[in-house]
């Protein structure tokens, strides 16, 4: 019983000490919490962020597919997330 709650307490000091150093230090927090990265701009398929995020096109490509977008030139921007999700924006269509 002892050893559990000094565990416990030991836990919860370095989830503090990490919590404040990630608002304390700003280059800790982007060690830490890593920026997103641009994989498609202007529907032109960015490789140099494909490698960065460290995906294969083929990834890419069937994450659009789940999204039912049949061509990568409909897609204004899409952003690889720290927490591996895509965001995707669509261009605007002017056909009129």
């Amino acid at each position: 019983m002892e050893g559990s709650v000094i565990a416990s307490v030991v836990l919860v000091v370095m989830y503090l000490r990490g919590i404040f150093g990630i608002f304390k230090f700003p280059a800790l927090r982007k060690i830490l919490n890593s920026s997103p990265i641009i994989i498609v701009h202007e529907g032109e398929i960015l490789h140099k962020g494909l490698n960065k995020a460290r995906i294969s096109i083929d990834v890419l490509l069937e994450e659009l597919r789940e999204e039912k977008v049949e061509d990568v030139k409909k897609v204004a921007l899409a952003i690889w997330e720290a927490d591996e999700r895509f965001q995707y924006f669509w261009t605007l269509s002017t056909n009129h």
